[in-house]
Order: structure tokens, then sequence, then C-alpha cells
């Protein structure tokens, strides 16, 4: 992602189409239609992808920490499936949900100062995003770069135990087995990911909506102010006229 897209994502949320649709039309002068085009169809992030964005480049020693956490994860889910050792997952899976619990509690904050909300539901979909970016390496780079356009789902990226947790059965015995395993985890993260570009997608068609809605509203109100304001401005034209003719009539009255 080249830097001045790339930027877009540190602006005010606010502030994100005006300047992307200036950055479009800047580019389709510079280097034609099709790159201009290319910027106009970048997405607006969504309220949780906004809040992991800025976290990503205030926090950024933070977010390394938790995909850090997350690589760790992986590690000991793959060792565990290979016969290693269970308390290692343990550790692992504590590791990262320290690590997700504190960034989301950070990005739920930064959520509040900008009155954008930051309620525990918030909170919780700040969370999920942050699991999901932990284990998968291109949503991983994307919160490092502070580029995520919508939230993710962890569906399929793995399994963690909790402390008192029961691991879940590991009888597999042949490299074939595991590799099966990983496959249809692999699989499984597809379909989450495909599932979750859906729902962003349809989440910005309806945002797009209501800000169509909006406008036209908007537009409709100003063209009545509009006429309204013209038609007082004429009134007062005929009254400034009339005021005038019996001005002249009052003249001509008293001349001698």
């Amino acid at each position: 992602m080249d830097p001045e897209v790339e930027a877009l994502y540190g602006l005010p949320l606010d502030e994100f189409t005006n300047a992307r649709d200036a950055l479009a039309r800047a580019r389709s002068k510079e280097q034609g239609k099709d790159a201009g085009a290319a910027v106009k169809a970048l997405r607006k992030p969504s309220v949780v992808a906004w809040a992991l964005n800025q976290l990503a480049r205030t926090k950024s020693d933070d977010v390394e920490a938790l995909l850090e956490a997350g690589a760790r994860l992986q590690r000991a889910q793959v060792a565990t499936l290979e016969g290693g050792d269970p308390d290692e997952l343990r550790e692992a899976t504590r590791a990262e949900a320290g690590e997700v619990q504190a960034l989301a509690g950070q990005a739920a904050s930064m959520l509040r100062s900008a009155g954008r909300g930051g309620s525990p539901a918030h909170e919780e979909r700040l969370a999920t995003t942050l699991r999901a970016a932990a284990v998968d390496p291109e949503a991983g780079d994307l919160l490092r770069r502070g580029a995520l356009t919508s939230e993710l789902s962890p569906a399929g990226f793995g399994f963690g135990v909790g402390e008192d947790d029961p691991l879940p059965s590991l009888s597999l015995t042949s490299s074939r087995s595991a590799g099966r395993s990983q496959q249809k985890q692999k699989d499984e993260a597809g379909a989450a990911v495909r599932k979750e570009e859906e729902r962003a997608e349809r989440e910005r068609r309806r945002e797009q909506e209501r800000e169509l809605r909006a406008a036209r509203e908007t537009a409709t109100r100003l063209e009545c102010e509009a006429e309204h304001a013209e038609e007082r401005a004429r009134e007062a034209r005929e009254k400034a006229e009339a005021a005038g003719k019996r001005a002249e009539e009052l003249a001509q009255e008293l001349a001698p």
C-alpha cells in the first residue's frame, strides 16, 4: 500500500471519505482514470477497524507484542497436534488472551474519547478482531500497518484452551492426519473471512444508503430554504420599488 493511501486510515473517521475522494481525483489527473478508480474503491473503515488502526499508530509496540503472542500460540497448537507439551499451549493461550484484553481496552477508550461508543459490546468486537489478526498473517499485517477496513472473525484460525479447560482430543498420530486437520482449519478460516467480507460489504452498502438518504434530505431542505430566500428577496424588491415610487410621488406633490 502506498504512503498516501495508507495515511487515509489514520485520519479521523469523518474525514476519510472526503480525503479518499480528493486523492482519487488527484490520481485520475496524474495517473489516469484506472488509478483514480482504484483509490475511489477503497472502503471506509468500520468504527471497530478505525479504532484499531489508530491503536496501531499510537501503540505499535503493544500491537507487535500481540502479533508475537499470536505466533507463539500457533506454534504451540502445531506442537500439541504433534504430541508436544500441552502446558505450553495453555500458557501461550493465556499470554495471547492477555494481550488481546489489554489492547481491546485501549481501543475502546479511544472510541469513547472520539465519541464513537466504547461500550462492552464494542470492546468484545475489538477483542474478536484482535484475536483474528493475532493468528492470521495477512490480517496481522493490516493491523500492524493500521489499514484495517472491517472487523474480523477468528473462527477457524485455531483453538485455545483456558487454564482449567480440557484439551481437545489429540489422537492424531501421523503427519498426514495433522496435515488434514490444518487444511481444514485453513478452509474454515477462508470461509470465515469470506463471510466477514460479505457482512462488511453489506454494512458498507447500508452506510452508503444512509449517507445517500441524508444527502438527499439535506439537498431538499436547502432547496426549500433557497426558494424561500428568493421569495423573500423578491417581496423585498417589490416593496423597495413601491416605496421608491411613493417617494417620487410625494416629491412631486411637494415641488413648488
